[in-house]
């Protein structure tokens, strides 16, 4: 088993304010969250799940922390204060409870809220910080819609009035979530492709075909269009961000720039790969046997080293 605490240490070094004291009990948690997600859904446990599992609540966690870093100086100062602690609980948590058929989000943040006040740590176990953990792990809900878009639907509720700005750790770890290829480069895909068909296979009691595995390989070039195009993220980012919006139409929100110049050329890449992808039904050919429980993780890895092979240029 991986060693969780220091993967933890790993990630709480690479936060980047200077001074920046991190909660210790929230360090302790964070460990705690991740043995208990490996317990239900790793390797050995009763049901491995070939994506969300301990290595995917590490990954979520640690793009929400470089997420965190990028956007921090536009973040309103009362929503600094700990928000380092909530996006690591909330990316380690958010998918904690994965079996239900709905409302695995509400469990996943009744657990959090259920870690948190087993502390007596008043600067984490107190009803603003309970909140923020709640809102942020039920910002990751999601559901399809009838184009196969998926639809991150608690996100944006409500409107600034007064001055009152929206959580930005919401957008945060809703971002990192479902996020991964656009932030990490398209070598993610072949992580995130692979181990999400075998695991949508599981769930339904399917076996993995080359007809399934094609038609979740064509959807991903609209995945990527749909969730990161101007159309989506410009009112996302308003929403949270609209003490930066600017009175000059012609000049773009600054938080909109700062990911746009950090991300857009991995968004790019990994949309020309997703054609590729696409376009390339050979790569596939000898896939369509069927995969059993044991051998779940080890079919993912092989779809994946196919799917990395696809070169972009």
């Amino acid at each position: 088993m991986r060693n969780f605490e220091a993967a933890v240490d790993e990630l709480i070094g690479q936060i980047e304010p200077e001074g920046y004291e991190f909660n210790e009990t929230a360090r302790s948690l964070a460990t705690i969250a991740l043995h208990d997600v490996e317990l239900r859904y790793g390797e050995n446990s009763e049901n491995p799940l070939s994506q969300h599992n301990a290595e995917h609540a590490l990954d979520v966690a640690g793009r929400a922390i470089e997420l965190t870093n990028l956007l921090y100086k536009f973040i309103p100062e009362k929503y600094q204060e700990n928000i380092y602690e909530l996006a690591l609980l909330v990316g380690v948590s958010h998918d904690w409870e994965q079996m239900l058929a709905s409302g695995n989000e509400r469990a996943s943040a009744d657990y959090l809220i259920s870690l948190i006040e087993k502390t007596d740590d008043k600067e984490i176990n107190n009803d603003w910080f309970k909140a923020r953990a709640e809102n942020g792990v039920m910002a990751t809900e999601y559901e399809i819609n009838d184009d196969g878009i998926i639809n991150q639907f608690n996100l944006g509720r409500g409107k600034p009035e007064d001055g009152e700005e929206p959580d930005p750790l919401e957008f945060i770890v809703a971002f990192a979530d479902i996020n991964g290829i656009a932030m990490e480069g398209e070598s993610r895909m072949s992580e995130d492709v692979a181990g999400l068909y075998i695991e949508r296979c599981q769930k339904k009691g399917e076996n993995p075909s080359e007809e399934g595995l094609r038609g979740f390989i064509d959807y991903q070039p609209t995945f990527i269009k749909s969730q990161l195009d101007d159309e989506h993220m410009k009112p996302i980012i308003a929403h949270y961000f609209h003490h930066l919006e600017p009175e000059d139409e012609e000049k773009e929100n600054p938080v909109y720039e700062a990911l746009k110049n950090k991300y857009n050329p991995n968004i790019r890449n990994s949309y020309k790969k997703a054609w590729k992808l696409r376009n390339t039904p050979e790569l596939i050919k000898g896939f369509g046997e069927v995969v059993h429980r044991a051998d779940v993780l080890g079919i993912s890895d092989r779809l994946g080293s196919i799917v990395d092979r696809i070169k972009t240029d």
